[in-house]
């Protein structure tokens, strides 16, 4: 079979999921964003300050990951998953009209709302999206089918980063970014349509409604396969490092370089397309074998950069000058080394979570593999708070923002022995 992941978007059992969820990703960040310069820009009577407005609609996203994966992993599991993602992808589009309410009104407790809801609608989306390909695709096929899904993924999310800021911003925004959501989601929901019929994994598995309970048993799957947990860890890690970065560079971007946002927005493009760039690199090297044997050395390859940053990064800049336009920011060859470091590091990225997916994938039992990917959400967003209290604790230490890229880089060298383990597993 042809070990080239370009001709999966040729068929039907993979490219309409390969749509559905390129346009998940594309809508959630169209409105996530479109939320956030709403606050930033156009909601001046608000109760609390900004930045913890932002870092809270990052918490209410989230929450929902913590209280309904379990439950989500035992439906996906139980039921036959085009169908599920069909309904899901209708309820999306009720979850738009109150978001679009919530625009129009600049109300903050609808599109509070909104988001919770998006968070739900991603926790019960997320287990179907990954526990359905080995369903789809022969077994070489799932290093490129994984490929794909992240590369299009981060295309999405920074589609919809760039198109929720333009539309909310420009005339008649909130008209605008109302019929981008709806426009999306339907086209989420057509393509839905078109994911052949799976066979249910689990028919008669009985749905446990304590949360609490539930959420512990499918944790505990995950250790009775040392390949699965410590590839849910590598995957954990993956989003770790890129919540630490991501709520970085901003800052980074200004008191550093002294740019304006344009230059993170160039930030953002590179991280995205270095991710996409590295997991379809991943299928050509391995060749649709699913092995690990390249994590250690991408993780490890990633601290390289991490610390290159570092090194060219200019001290904090105090200046009563214009911020540095994109065009003068690239008139600097000495910018050049960050913005190669930025790409390298996130393809490394993209090269080392792939195939984790498909480890978990291809060693997971049918009947519990989705709550396998639920459980690997939850430790993922555990992950991602830990990210956040990281972050606190170095900047209580006045921690520099290199500084900080520097202490990620030697937790990412100790990620990278320990994922040793894998490599000799796999």
């Amino acid at each position: 079979m042809s070990q080239t992941q370009y001709h999966l978007l040729k068929t039907r059992r993979f490219f309409p999921l390969f749509l559905t969820q390129f346009f998940n990703a594309f809508n959630d960040n169209v409105f996530k964003n479109g939320f956030v310069i709403l606050i930033a820009f156009k909601m001046t009577q608000i109760l609390v300050d900004e930045q913890t407005l932002i870092a809270l609609i990052g918490g209410v996203y989230i929450l929902p990951f913590f209280l309904f994966s379990a439950t989500a992993g035992q439906i996906a599991d139980k039921y036959d998953k085009s169908v599920l993602i069909k309904i899901i992808k209708s309820v999306e589009i009720f979850i738009m009209l109150i978001g679009s309410i919530g625009f129009y009104f600049k109300s903050l407790t609808l599109l509070m709302a909104t988001l919770f809801l998006l968070g739900i609608h991603s926790t019960f989306f997320g287990p179907i999206k990954y526990s359905i390909l080995p369903n789809l695709l022969a077994k070489d096929e799932l290093i490129g089918g994984n490929a794909l899904i992240e590369a299009g993924t981060f295309v999405a999310i920074l589609a919809g980063q760039i198109l929720g800021s333009c539309l909310i911003l420009g005339n008649n925004g909130v008209l605008a970014i109302t019929i981008a959501l709806f426009v999306i989601a339907v086209a989420g929901l057509v393509t839905s349509f078109f994911i052949p019929a799976i066979t249910p994994a689990n028919p008669n598995l009985p749905i446990s409604v304590n949360i609490a309970k539930e959420t512990l048993r499918i944790i505990h799957l995950t250790r009775e396969k040392s390949v699965i947990f410590l590839g849910i860890i590598g995957i954990s890690w993956f989003w770790f490092v890129g919540a630490t970065l991501l709520t970085q560079l901003p800052t980074f971007t200004k008191e550093y370089l002294h740019g304006r946002a344009a230059i993170f927005t160039l930030f953002l493009t590179l991280f995205s397309f270095g991710i996409g760039t590295g997991s379809l690199l991943c299928n050509k090297l391995l060749q649709g074998k699913i092995t690990a044997k390249y994590v250690p050395f991408a993780i490890g390859a990633m601290s390289i950069f991490l610390i290159d940053i570092h090194l060219a990064a200019p001290k904090a800049i105090v200046s009563s000058l214009p911020l540095v336009t994109l065009g003068q920011f690239l008139g600097s060859l000495h910018n050049f080394q960050i913005l190669t470091d930025i790409f390298l590091m996130s393809a490394c990225a993209g090269f080392f979570v792939v195939p984790l997916y498909a480890l978990i994938q291809a060693e997971s039992d049918d009947l519990v593999r989705s709550r396998i990917i639920a459980a690997t959400n939850i430790i993922s967003a555990l992950f991602m708070v830990g990210s956040a209290l990281f972050i606190m604790f170095f900047t209580a230490l006045s921690f520099s923002i290199p500084q900080v890229f520097i202490v990620l880089a030697v937790g990412n060298l100790f990620m990278a022995l320990y994922m040793r383990k894998l490599k000799a597993l796999s």
